[in-house]
């Protein structure tokens, strides 16, 4: 738990939830702990967050989301918003925990790896010059 700084109490929730899933395996006792159930490459990220997160997962009407998005009654977003959900939904329907271990970045379409976004460098020098004031 301080590892991954998260309060134990609160992790040992989220470990028993994912073992009550299938996703982990608990065994008890002193030498005891969590080991994955199945090969990482066989346990998807909605696997993983579905026990935990319900139906939150799988969003619904951008402006209603306990709703489902309706194709006979569409709201302003629904087509717009329908290829984000889809393309979201797909993503943790095919990742899975072998793709993203390590930090390493799921095949995009076309069977090559996407580049990662690097994080923009912090620097500690301003590089912005003042006009002086009169």
């Amino acid at each position: 738990a301080r590892e991954v700084r998260v309060p134990p109490h609160y992790l040992s929730k989220l470990l028993a939830t994912l073992s009550r899933a299938g996703v982990l395996q608990a065994t008890r006792g002193a030498r005891g702990g969590y080991r994955l159930a199945r090969p990482a490459e066989e346990i998807t990220l909605l696997q993983i967050l579905e026990p935990i997160e319900g139906k939150r997962v799988r969003p619904g009407c951008l402006f209603q989301p306990e709703q489902a998005c309706r194709e006979d009654a569409p709201c302003s977003a629904h087509h717009a918003w329908g290829g984000v959900k889809s393309s979201f939904s797909r993503f943790l329907e095919t990742t899975t925990l072998a793709d993203i271990r390590g930090g390493a970045v799921p095949p995009a379409e076309g069977g090559r790896r996407a580049k990662r976004a690097r994080p923009p460098r912090r620097t500690t020098r301003s590089t912005h010059r003042r006009e002086p004031t009169r």
